[in-house]
């Protein structure tokens, strides 16, 4: 059984980006010998730390009142990793991978979430497999995050030069690489690869009753979305519950769960009424769970509400936008599961096509 490498952003204090991962690997897995890549990508990791000499210090200070709360959060994540994926040994810099002996035969998938968003990863051409010389090399519902920018195209054309396929996650990456010469095709992001039985069989449970709250989950603050889905709750009588790691200026009423692992979130996703979020992975397995859900696009700042737009419009959502919608209607999760078998199937075609 051949070795199978996936590269993706598997050390993100990010129940998105363990997700994504945590399907792809379970999925890679079945096909053959997998193992994700412990590669920690300098400036992502620069990222995640409390405090700097280059930070303001407003900011510092804010690391240092949230820093036991992230120390636990990262405990909880290497928790759940060392659980659910097999990780390699830990590359600290390009190099070191460039340098590791690779057999003839190994199989190197980059793949989902915003491994090809260039302001996250500071141009890192490890994202694009650059060191696996010869070995057959695919991407899996890769994204930019973003649309490409025009001093980027030359870039892109060059590192997705030898590769053997490409899929990638949004509609609008799809595009732009085809016009700039790039064939590719479009797969739905790897949490679609399992269901909400499957997803059930990693969580851990919560001591909550089933359908007594909604569950509000931010990628990005927003005063806006939180209020709405305060409103909603109390109106039924629900409890608002959010996932955060800081709740500062808490809303009498407002459940706050600031040390939540990523088995228990799925737990807390399953259990809720409905759910509230602006979060690309919180829509994503809202859809999975069939849930009642409410999404708002990222403030005008970010670039990345194409990958929601995209999602959303191919589910033909765009009612539950909390700008257009009432909130009065469930929706009808029939046509919308078809759908999502029929991607699934149509992606794990696709890597038993390219991988074996």
């Amino acid at each position: 059984m051949r070795n199978i490498y996936i590269l993706t952003f598997q050390n993100a204090l990010n129940y998105g980006a363990v997700f994504q991962c945590t399907a792809l690997y379970r999925t890679v897995s079945k096909i053959g010998n997998c193992s994700v890549l412990d590669y920690r990508c300098g400036k992502i990791e620069d990222s995640y730390r409390l405090f700097s000499v280059k930070y303001p210090l407003r900011k510092n200070i804010y690391g240092m009142l949230a820093a036991p709360v992230i120390r636990k959060k990262r405990a909880l994540f290497d928790e759940y990793l060392k659980k659910n994926i097999r990780r390699s040994k830990i590359y600290r810099n390009p190099d070191d991978l460039k340098k590791e002996k690779w057999n003839a035969d190994d199989v190197f998938i980059c793949g989902s979430d915003q491994i090809w968003n260039t302001e996250l990863t500071g141009f890192d051409k490890t994202y694009f497999l650059d060191f696996a010389g010869n070995n057959k090399k695919i991407s899996f519902a890769a994204s930019a995050g973003k649309n490409i920018d025009i001093n980027e195209i030359a870039f892109f054309r060059d590192m997705l030069a030898d590769f053997d396929a490409i899929s990638v996650r949004e509609k609008t990456l799809k595009n732009e690489l085809e016009a700039i010469g790039v064939g590719c095709r479009q797969i739905l992001d790897p949490v679609y690869l399992m269901s909400r039985t499957e997803w059930l069989e990693i969580s851990s449970p919560v001591d909550l009753r089933k359908n007594s709250y909604v569950l509000i989950f931010l990628l990005q603050k927003s005063q806006k979305l939180l209020e709405a889905a305060v409103k909603y709750a109390k109106e039924r009588g629900l409890i608002p519950l959010v996932i955060t790691n800081m709740a500062r200026n808490r809303i009498q009423g407002v459940k706050y769960i600031t040390e939540c692992s990523p088995s228990q979130f799925l737990s807390y996703l399953d259990k809720a009424d409905s759910v509230f979020t602006n979060s690309f992975h919180g829509i994503s397995l809202s859809i999975i769970f069939n849930k009642d859900f409410y999404f708002e696009y990222l403030g005008n700042e970010h670039k990345t509400n194409s990958r929601i737009q995209d999602i959303i419009e191919f589910f033909g959502l765009q009612r539950q936008n909390i700008t257009r919608s009432e909130y009065s209607t469930s929706i009808g999760y029939s046509q919308i599961n078809l759908q999502i078998q029929a991607e699934r199937e149509k992606a794990i075609g696709f890597l038993h096509e390219n991988v074996q």
